[in-house]
């Protein structure tokens, strides 16, 4: 719990985002992990679930533990196709990076953009390589 709560308030001022907490059930899916990746694992699930989270707790549905589905560490992809090549590694990452900051900024390409730290044309040229489309629902 003394980690969560440090990781919580570090992502949340770093995201400008005011998360109060974490719900009951939400902090016992983190105990009951087995946590294999150490702290460092631990750290970016809480800084992903700030990011994604809309509300002012996290709750067990912002929270991506490695073990769900399409949310396995790279790592863990390599390993189960061998060794991976640094390119496909590479768009992986930026793939990733990519949703997480249109996500964090409620899909506005130009937020997003900023929050990278590149240009608004080379957000929608990554956006068309990578197949990435706005979720509409």
């Amino acid at each position: 719990p003394l980690l969560v709560d440090h990781f919580l308030k570090k992502y949340s001022e770093l995201n400008n985002k005011e998360i109060k907490g974490i719900t009951e059930e939400a902090m016992r899916m983190l105990e009951e992990y087995d946590w294999p990746g150490n702290v460092r694992e631990l750290e970016n699930v809480i800084e992903r679930a700030v990011v994604l989270e809309t509300k002012e707790y996290i709750t067990p549905d912002s929270l991506r533990l490695p073990s769900d589905r399409g949310t396995e560490p790279l790592s863990a992809v390599a390993a189960s196709k061998g060794v991976m090549k640094l390119k496909e590694a590479v768009e992986m990452a930026e793939k990733e990076a990519i949703l997480k900051a249109l996500q964090a900024a409620n899909w506005r390409r130009m937020k997003a953009a900023e929050l990278l730290g590149i240009n608004r044309i080379t957000l929608y040229n990554k956006m068309r390589q990578y197949g990435i489309t706005e979720e509409k629902g």
